[in-house]
């Protein structure tokens, strides 16, 4: 895991000069159980491109949200695992929504749903 995904120029959340809120969704052609997420800071730039702090929702048919959380991504390397109380069955997509971040293109390297 050495590449990442970077957000359009000037998609931030913390910024003045932010144009829209970056985000990023995985969609799922059948519904999934899913007991755990894990996002992986991106790899490219040691500092100054990175999600500080983001919210993540697990959604089921029609986009309802079964579980949501906002959570720190923490130092040095902005990697989050988490564990859901229960299995959630029925998903078809997990979506994280940046709510605080670096520079006017963040990115992240991996997210993992599991």
């Amino acid at each position: 895991m050495t590449t990442s995904w970077f957000s359009r120029l000037g998609d931030c959340a913390s910024q003045p000069s932010c144009t829209s809120i970056p985000w990023y969704r995985v969609s799922f052609a059948t519904p999934q159980v899913v007991s755990r997420v894990a996002m992986r800071g991106n790899r490219e730039y040691a500092s100054g491109y990175d999600f500080i702090r983001g919210k993540f929702e697990i959604m089921g048919a029609g986009d309802t949200v079964l579980w949501s959380g906002s959570y720190d991504l923490p130092q040095p390397d902005r990697d989050l695992d988490i564990a859901l109380p229960a299995a959630l069955p029925g998903v078809t997509a997990v979506k994280f929504t940046s709510e605080k971040d670096e520079s006017i293109e963040p990115g992240f390297a991996e997210l993992e749903v599991f």
